[in-house]
């Protein structure tokens, strides 16, 4: 059984229940309507009379010690299908039908019923029970049975011990349908369907969800979890990828105490603690599957953050197809690496430095080159980034999406560690396994997965809030190198806490 097949325990319910539970409650509401609606506007009711009688055998054969009493009832329960035949006989209903249309006893209501028969148990009273959509015609054909029936069984079963106990009354209520049973039924049956419907969604939904999954289905440590952006800050983010506005943060300075924030200085806790001290590593390159999960993003908020607590960091933007990073800041990319790799600048030129006031710098792209491949394969670029590894504590390249694209394979091969952007709930699964496999053919190592867009809704990830203060929980997974997980790590922040240093 591969790691891509569903297990359907209860878990898996659950999960279900907390994503779909709006789709799950309107399909319940509509199964109780629509069971409502059936039983009052298509169901016909159906009413119900009763009349009972005695059925006893001969009186002069009847003895009158307790012996004769007790054969004669077990007599007449062996003779209750006799009594049934005969009452649903079709001698017994065109006798009733006659009698009833004859003595004009239903007026202009319509003759449509159906006849049942009860045997009281262990006793000898027979219950003649019909059911009509007319509550006048149950109770006046349950009456004309019982007396055709009382004059038939004496002349057919020799019966002349047989009498009317109880003659039927007019039915107020009707016993069908069941409205409340219904309802009911349709709730029950919208559940099924709702939970039928959750199902199918995630059979044929191949994204990832979560961290847990993410490192289950790609065998991969999940360096950090970047929670999804609140609405204020998704617009900020459309109107840079438009060109206007103001930068997207950046989140790690501009809310300090956000979830967003807290998610981009886990990610740097653990890039830290995810690489030996004995295993020098510098350059850090963040690509993607397809375009649009997040790479900019991501890479921005992780130098800030990672500039924010006293390291030397340069950031260059390795898209040269379709860059973004200079959106991120506000930048001008006039001037950039295709500048330098194409001979018509100098190192010291193309670098924008202090950005935020920190020790931030940035390379953007520069212009668009037709030949980018062949720009990142030089000499060139290898030397700019020997000179950048003597100058910078940490590089960081923001690339371009490595499925069927040669350019992040060449990142891949000058970057230390190589850092996979997944966006939750929208990255398919089998894209993100052949970009893994596509890097790992040319001996390229995935150091992690950092899972993008994670929704704290639906989800064991909250915060909470005491007095006038607010405590954020963000919970993150500590790697050793090669992979090997470490038990989970809280990490909790709160109003006048500083960063404690890595």
């Amino acid at each position: 059984m591969t790691n891509d097949i569903f297990e359907f325990d209860f878990h898996f319910f659950v999960k279900l229940l907390l994503k779909y539970w709006l789709m799950i409650l309107v399909f319940i509401l509509l199964g109780g309507m629509s069971g409502l609606v059936i039983s009052k506007w298509f169901i016909t009711p159906i009413y119900e009379a009763r009349t009972s009688l005695f059925v006893g055998l001969n009186q002069e054969e009847e003895g009158k010690n307790i012996r004769d009493v007790q054969s004669a009832i077990i007599l007449g329960g062996q003779l209750v299908n006799d009594y049934k035949e005969l009452i649903t006989s079709r001698r017994v209903k065109t006798q009733v039908r006659d009698n009833i249309l004859n003595g004009n006893l239903l007026n202009n209501t319509p003759l449509k019923y159906e006849t049942t028969v009860n045997l009281k148990r262990n006793t000898r009273i027979v219950e003649v029970c019909v059911l009509s959509p007319h509550p006048e015609t149950a109770r006046v054909v349950a009456n004309v049975t019982a007396q055709v029936f009382e004059k038939l069984s004496k002349e057919i079963m020799r019966l002349q011990n047989v009498q009317i106990i109880d003659t039927a009354v007019y039915p107020e209520k009707y016993i069908y349908p069941r409205t409340y049973k219904n309802i009911i039924i349709g709730c029950f049956l919208g559940l099924l369907l709702a939970f039928g419907l959750g199902v199918v969604f995630e059979l044929f939904d191949r994204t990832v969800k979560n961290p847990e999954e993410a490192a289950e289905k790609l065998q991969l440590p999940v360096l950090g979890t970047i929670i999804e952006l609140n609405e204020k800050s998704k617009k900020t983010a459309g109107n840079i990828e438009k060109g206007t506005g103001d930068r997207i943060g950046i989140i790690g300075l501009d809310k300090k105490r956000s979830h967003e924030a807290e998610s981009f200085r886990v990610l740097r806790t653990n890039l830290h603690y995810s690489i030996p001290e004995s295993d020098k590593a510098s350059i850090f390159m963040v690509t993607s599957s397809m375009p649009g999960e997040g790479k900019t993003m991501i890479v921005s908020n992780l130098a800030t953050v990672t500039a924010d607590s006293g390291k030397k960091v340069l950031m260059i933007d390795c898209d040269l197809r379709k860059p973004a990073l200079h959106k991120a800041f506000k930048l001008d990319r006039n001037k950039g690496l295709v500048n330098y790799l194409a001979g018509e600048m100098e190192y010291d030129d193309i670098i924008i430095k202090k950005i935020l006031g920190l020790e931030l710098d940035v390379i953007t792209s520069g212009p668009i080159p037709p030949n980018p491949t062949e720009l990142l394969m030089s000499d060139k670029f290898n030397q700019l980034l020997k000179k950048a590894a003597a100058d910078y504590d940490y590089i960081f390249f923001d690339s371009p999406p490595c499925l069927n694209m040669a350019d992040a394979a060449i990142l891949g091969r000058l970057a230390d560690r190589l850092l996979f952007t997944v966006s939750a709930n929208k990255t398919r699964i089998d894209f993100v396994k052949r970009s893994i496999d596509q890097l790992k053919q040319i001996d390229i190592n995935v150091a992690g997965i950092i899972l993008n867009r994670f929704s704290l809704k639906n989800s064991g990830y909250k915060y909470y809030q005491y007095g006038g203060g607010k405590y954020y929980y963000a919970y993150a997974y500590a790697y050793n190198y090669g992979g090997d997980t470490q038990p989970e790590i809280e990490i909790k922040t709160e109003p006048g806490l500083k960063d404690k240093p890595e």
